[in-house]
């Protein structure tokens, strides 16, 4: 919603995990990875164990995917 209505973000085209984590193997990205961010920075231990353990589910707008480069 906040991508669509801003107009800085006008030209800018939202990737799904799956769609970067294809581009990232087809680059021979090995060992790729995506995770979502739940809460961005977790303020304590607690939530930052609670944030690890929900980033395998596709909740939230946010997420990171990664990738090793040999």
């Amino acid at each position: 919603r906040i991508v669509n209505t801003c107009e800085l973000d006008r030209d800018a085209i939202l990737l799904s995990p799956s769609k970067l984590k294809g581009l990232f193997r087809k680059a021979n990205g090995q060992n790729v990875e995506s995770r979502a961010i739940l809460s961005v920075p977790p303020k304590n231990a607690l939530l930052k164990r609670i944030d690890h353990a929900l980033g395998i589910l596709p909740l939230g707008a946010q997420y990171y995917t990664m990738a090793e480069v040999r």
